[in-house]
């Protein structure tokens, strides 16, 4: 290989390792207060000091989406099963989302330093089961009655 492949391939690896990795000798690292784009009105987020438990942050907050589109799947799923006339299976889904998350949550916890006590990320997979069955009356909205069925909803 000569060296401007090598060069190359060093560089697309660098470039799929992240952003992290090249900027990692750099040494910056801004502790404090976000910006107020990152949160609602009144509300506050923070750096923390440590750097990795920020990346223990970064990791759970990567699986809380993961656990919402997993419970997600699992009422679609769901739904689908129940128009076919099988047992929708939901219960042992959502059991099965809320599983993996806690599993990773715990690595995750056990990981030094853990995570910020500002928080009860166990509490992520009834806050994401909660907010996503709100949803699917407003997602599954046919009405028996026919009201909305293959027609849009003129408000």
């Amino acid at each position: 290989m000569t060296r401007k492949y090598a060069f190359r391939s060093a560089l697309i690896l660098a470039l799929f390792l992240g952003w992290a990795v090249l900027s990692a000798d750099a040494g910056t690292y801004i502790a404090g207060e976000l910006p107020a784009e990152f949160t609602n009105p009144g509300e506050r987020a923070w750096i923390p000091t440590d750097p990795a438990m920020l990346k223990n942050e970064m990791k759970i907050s990567k699986e809380s989406a993961k656990l919402t589109q997993r419970i997600a799947k699992c009422y679609q799923a769901g739904a689908r099963n129940y128009s076919q006339g099988k047992p929708t299976r939901l219960t042992d889904c959502l059991a099965k989302a809320r599983e993996k998350y806690l599993k990773i949550l715990a690595k995750v916890e056990a990981k030094a330093p853990g995570l910020p006590l500002c928080h009860d990320y166990s509490a992520e997979p009834d806050l994401a089961e909660a907010y996503l069955q709100a949803a699917v009356g407003d997602l599954l909205c046919a009405s028996p009655a026919g009201a909305y069925i293959d027609g849009p909803v003129l408000y």
